[in-house]
Order: C-alpha cells, then structure tokens, then sequence
C-alpha cells in the first residue's frame, strides 16, 4: 500500500563488483551519508561484519549468473541396454 504519508522505501543499487551506484535519499538520510559519499564505496563496509560473508556469497551469484545444470540421462531400453 502506497500511502503518501509514509516515507519512501530505501533504495540502494549495486553493481557487480559490490560497489554503490545510487542511493535514494531516503537511505542517504537512515545512514547519514552524503549520496556522493556512498557512490563506488564497497557495499561491505556499510554492513555488519556478520553479514560480510553472507553479502560476498551473494554477490558471487550475483556475478556468476544463473546456472544450468547439465547431466546425462540414461534411459533404459526394453531390451536391458542403455541409451544416452
């Protein structure tokens, strides 16, 4: 529900490497950082250090895309041989 009264979502974009692109102001005004401040700094040191790991995991997907497993299937023929 968009209401007009309610502040606007915080919104961070990142890039590939883990750096900021964009932040809004409202997440500039949480944080307390100038958005210029915020550009190309490493989205690591905004976090927890418990979170750093689970971030860098993350942002590996991120960099290495979505996945397609492929595998061979072996079917069996009535015959008792195999086919690939």
């Amino acid at each position: 529900m968009n209401n007009s009264t309610s502040p606007p979502d915080l919104l961070l974009t990142i890039d590939q490497e883990g750096q900021v692109g964009v932040a809004n102001a409202r997440y500039t005004d949480i944080l307390g950082y100038a958005a210029a401040d915020l550009r190309e700094r490493a989205v690591s040191e905004l976090l927890e250090e418990s979170s750093r790991s689970g971030f860098e995991v993350v942002l590996r997907g991120v960099r290495e895309g979505p996945t397609c497993r492929r595998s061979k299937s072996v079917y069996s023929q009535p015959t008792g041989g195999t086919s690939r």
